[in-house]
């Protein structure tokens, strides 16, 4: 009987453990969420605006106070923007500790052409209620529920995300001297990826390379 008591302990350590690195991360995001959201006040601007000086300024000053690239930096205070102005009853939910990352990357990939304010209070109302039985869910099928919550209350969100993804597309252009310019439009999970990998890869460069890490 003790036996079992102390593989007990050790699973309710597990899942406090758990609990406690969802809410740890979810404070994470929406502290840079609140850090850009004041910060570009200061600057006179709405983060909704996406003034591109100033949110450049935002994600050099998040990245460089916790020590990560500026793509990454971008990635949290997108995230943290949008849980906070868009979806605050998932964001309440998420905070506690009961939805993993990975669920609430999902969810604002799939929300993310939601444009209507009524509508997208209904599905952050739903969200709130359903995402925390969705951690043990593929991704596929996260991807399902959350298509057919829209389905059920704005169609045309569906439509426009896949006009948008027959869009997708990524050329090289030969400029001259030995250069091509890079032109596409991909999903924004996969375009967070590439800003990091591009990110890491200019870093890995000599310190006396005389060219700006731009």
């Amino acid at each position: 009987m003790s036996e079992k008591r102390g593989v007990g302990v050790h699973l309710d350590a597990a899942r406090d453990q758990l609990h406690a690195e969802r809410a740890a991360v979810a404070a994470k995001i929406l502290a840079a969420g609140k850090f850009a959201l004041t910060r570009m006040a200061e600057l006179g601007h709405r983060c909704e605006d996406l003034i591109v000086d100033d949110w450049e300024l935002v994600a050099a000053e998040l990245g460089a106070e916790l020590g990560i690239s500026r793509g990454r930096a971008c990635t949290l205070i997108t995230q943290g923007r949008d849980l906070l102005t868009r979806l605050p009853a998932f964001a309440e939910v998420f905070a506690g500790g009961g939805v993993d990352l990975r669920i609430l990357r999902i969810i604002l990939h799939r929300c993310a052409l939601l444009t209507d304010p009524d509508i997208t209070t209904v599905i952050d109302t739903q969200l709130a209620t359903a995402a925390p039985s969705w951690n043990a869910l593929s991704d596929e099928r996260v991807s399902e529920l959350i298509d057919w919550m829209i389905v059920d209350v704005d169609p045309d969100a569906v439509r426009r995300a896949r006009e948008t993804r027959r869009r997708r597309h990524l050329s090289l252009t030969p400029v001259g001297d030995g250069m091509v310019e890079i032109h596409g439009v991909v999903d924004a999970a996969k375009g967070a990826v590439f800003d990091q990998s591009v990110d890491a890869l200019a870093r890995t460069v000599c310190p006396h390379d005389p060219r700006t890490h731009a």
